[in-house]
């Protein structure tokens, strides 16, 4: 797998998923994701807000934090998201993903998912591809135990997104990405899989 791949999955995610070989459907309230299984093995795609009483339900993800299993802390909304899909896949399902991939408020709820996969016992999970993510993260310290996943949380942004900019830090707040960002440079504001994609191919 490598980020053009998942990228390009996410993208069939959203116009048609019927053609992906999902194994299950995670879809209640704004949730929405799926494990399916390709060339790659078995892996998980978040997708993001798409239509606009989904866009309403981002309103839900006011800042606020909560602490994971984990110890770290994260974005309240973001890390609830996140539970739901592994009790669902993981814990009742026993689906153990190889990679994890999510697009936009998708991308921000696989960086906890990523944390509860890696832990798992039995774990077969090795990397995590995320594009136009906001930073689900409430904390700016990385504990040192956490260093080795967070290098396999691979974070792909355009330059004139405003979506990694959120939430805005605050004097209670300070949010940051637990992964490895990477910015592409581009020409306008943009924010869709398809932007990620042609900036991947070396188009913009």
């Amino acid at each position: 797998m490598d980020r053009l791949t998942a990228a390009e999955l996410i993208r069939l995610d959203y116009r048609d998923r019927t053609q992906l070989e999902i194994v299950h459907t995670v879809k209640a309230g704004g949730i929405d994701a799926v494990a399916i299984d390709c060339d790659a093995g078995l892996g998980w795609i978040c997708q993001g807000s798409r239509g606009w009483i989904d866009w309403l339900r981002n309103f839900w993800y006011w800042p606020s934090k909560d602490r994971g299993v984990s110890g770290l802390e994260w974005h309240g909304g973001m890390l609830q998201e996140a539970r739901c899909i592994w009790y669902e896949l993981g814990e009742r399902r026993g689906l153990q993903p190889i990679w994890i991939a999510g697009h936009s408020r998708g991308a921000g709820v696989a960086q906890p998912l990523a944390v509860s996969c890696d832990r798992a016992r039995g774990s077969r999970f090795e990397r995590a591809y995320l594009f136009s993510s906001p930073k689900p993260l409430a904390q700016r310290e990385m504990p040192a135990a956490f260093a080795d996943l967070a290098a396999r949380i691979d974070i792909f942004n355009l330059s004139l997104d405003p979506v990694p900019l959120l939430p805005f830090d605050t004097k209670r707040h300070k949010w940051s990405f637990f992964g490895v960002e990477t910015v592409a440079p581009v020409k306008r504001v943009q924010h869709g899989i398809e932007a990620c994609i042609t900036a991947l191919e070396g188009n913009e």
